[in-house]
């Protein structure tokens, strides 16, 4: 009886490692997603001052990303402009994040079948 209860032990604990390492490869996918949308938006963003072009920034933690402005005037000098080069950045982004999620996968699940 020792020994299933072992060998239970090394499933849990395998599945445990194999979902933190999904946790790892879907974060880095975000994190990728995520920068590639702040230089589509910093790449069309219309700079006066710079001020407000300066103040994007990414953060990603686990599997949640923020892409944001903290410049006060930012959404009254470009209104709108913001959620729509986020939309379009997204809309460019959904092939590319399947195939980068695909490859990432495929990468994983060989290294652990090896």
């Amino acid at each position: 009886m020792a020994e299933i209860d072992s060998n239970i032990g090394n499933v849990v604990v395998g599945l445990t490692v194999v979902q933190g390492e999904v946790d790892n490869v879907l974060t880095a996918a975000l994190r990728d997603v995520a920068l590639d949308l702040e230089k589509h938006i910093r790449d069309n963003w219309p700079i006066d001052t710079g001020e407000s072009y300066k103040g994007w920034t990414t953060r990603v933690s686990d599997l949640n990303a923020t892409i944001e402005n903290p410049v006060d005037y930012t959404s009254y000098v470009h209104k709108g402009l913001a959620e729509q080069l986020f939309k379009e950045g997204l809309m460019a982004a959904e092939a590319d994040v399947e195939a980068l999620l695909s490859d990432r996968v495929k990468a994983l699940l060989e290294r652990e079948g090896s």
